[in-house]
């Protein structure tokens, strides 16, 4: 489970850089060897505060559920997809 932890802090600091580079709040971005990627990425899906937000929000969900007595692999499946739902649905 410690290893989930850490794969989801790691998630949710890329989406929170991803945020950072939508609103060009460069000095933000812990990655900043990334910044070119999560640039571009950032207008390619047009993000918007509110769904970084609600992106975040999804996965300290799967972050608390982790720490309970559940199966990884379909929470971390069941996460991917509601990620991709949130990051990429029309602004």
């Amino acid at each position: 489970a410690r290893g989930l932890l850490g794969l989801l802090a790691a998630l949710q600091l890329w989406i929170r850089d991803l945020g950072a580079a939508a609103l060009g709040r460069d000095d933000r971005v812990v990655n900043a060897d990334e910044l070119p990627f999560l640039r571009e990425t950032a207008r390619r899906l047009e993000l918007t505060p509110d769904r970084v937000a609600a992106a975040i929000e999804r996965v300290e969900e799967t972050r608390m559920l982790a720490l309970g007595n559940v199966n990884p692999q379909l929470l971390v499946s069941g996460m991917l997809l509601e990620l991709e739902e949130t990051l990429t649905r029309a602004a």
